[in-house]
C-alpha cells in the first residue's frame, strides 16, 4: 500500500530467504530459514517501521503516529523429546496531538493530547507425539500490555507557561498462562481432547480527569492487584458417516475475582 512500493527478495543456495518492503506507510523487513545447512531448525522474523512521517509532507495531517514491531518464531525440533518453537512479538506507538500555540482561537488548542500502546508477548510451545499416536502440547506464555490517554493543558502565569496534566488514563496488564492439552485418536472416526490453562495476571489502572467546577483533578481510579483464572475442558468428536459430524463437551472456568 502507499503511493510507491519496492520490494527486495533473495534466496541463496542454503533456501535462507529475505525480503524487503518499502511505501509510504512503512518498511517492512523479513527473514527465514534453516540456522544450518540441512538442519532441521529453522527461523521466522520479520520488523516493520512507520515512515508516515514521510507522508505528512504530502499531506496535513494533524497528527501523526510512528509505530514499529518485531515478530519471529524459532522452530526446534528434536529426536527424542519432540519440538519445541519459541515465539514473540513486540510494539510499540505512540501519537502526538501538539497545543496550537501560535493561535489560541479555541480552548481546545491549548490541549495536548499523548497517546500511547505497547504491547508484548512470548512464550514456549512444546509438542509430543507419542507411540499410541496420541498428542501431547503444552505451551507457556507471557504478555504486556499498556496503554496511555494522557490530556495536558498549557495554562499561563505571569511569568511563563506550562502545560499541566488534566487528564490521565493508563492501564497496564501483564497475563502468565500456561496450557496443556492431550488429543486421542481412537479411530479415524473418534476423536478425544482434554486440556486445562491457568493464568495469573497482574493489572494496574489509573483514572484522573479534571473537574472543571471544583477546578481541580480528581482520581477516579488508582487499582492494582492480581487474580487468576482456571480453565478445563474435555471433548469428544464423532464421525459415524461422512456427512454428520457430532461434536460435545464439557469445559469449567473459575475466575477467583468474582
Amino acid at each position: 500500500s502507499g503511493v510507491f512500493d519496492i520490494r527486495f527478495r533473495k534466496c541463496n543456495n542454503q533456501k535462507r530467504e529475505y525480503a524487503v518492503q518499502a511505501g509510504v506507510l512503512g518498511v517492512d523487513l523479513k527473514a527465514e530459514g534453516p540456522f544450518k545447512k540441512g538442519g532441521q531448525a529453522s527461523y521466522l522474523v520479520n520488523y516493520r517501521l512507520s515512515s508516515l512521517s514521510i507522508a505528512s509532507f504530502i499531506i496535513n495531517y494533524l497528527t501523526v503516529p510512528t509505530y514499529q514491531d518485531l515478530s519471529f518464531k524459532l522452530h526446534l525440533p528434536t529426536e527424542k523429546w519432540g519440538n519445541f518453537s519459541v515465539f514473540g512479538i513486540g510494539g510499540l506507538s505512540d501519537r502526538l496531538k501538539p497545543t496550537e500555540e501560535s493561535n489560541f482561537v479555541r480552548d481546545l488548542d491549548r490541549f495536548e493530547n499523548v497517546l500511547e500502546s505497547d504491547m508484548g508477548v512470548l512464550g514456549v510451545r512444546h509438542n509430543y507425539l507419542l507411540k499410541t499416536g496420541s498428542i501431547w502440547e503444552t505451551t507457556v506464555a507471557a504478555s504486556y500490555a499498556n496503554m496511555k490517554d494522557n490530556k495536558s493543558y498549557l495554562e499561563d502565569t505571569t511569568q511563563f507557561n506550562f502545560l499541566r496534566l488534566r487528564d490521565q488514563n493508563e492501564y497496564t496488564r501483564q497475563p502468565i498462562s500456561v496450557a496443556t492439552s492431550f488429543k486421542h485418536r481412537f479411530s479415524p472416526q473418534f476423536l478425544v481432547k482434554t486440556g486445562g490453562q491457568y493464568t495469573h495476571t497482574f493489572h494496574d489502572y489509573t483514572s484522573v480527569d479534571y473537574d472543571y467546577v471544583e477546578n481541580q483533578a480528581l482520581t477516579r481510579a488508582d487499582e492494582a492487584g492480581r487474580t487468576n483464572l482456571y480453565q478445563g475442558y474435555a471433548q469428544a468428536q464423532w464421525r459415524p458417516i461422512a456427512p454428520l459430524t457430532y461434536n460435545g463437551g464439557l469445559k469449567y472456568i473459575f475466575f477467583d475475582q468474582n
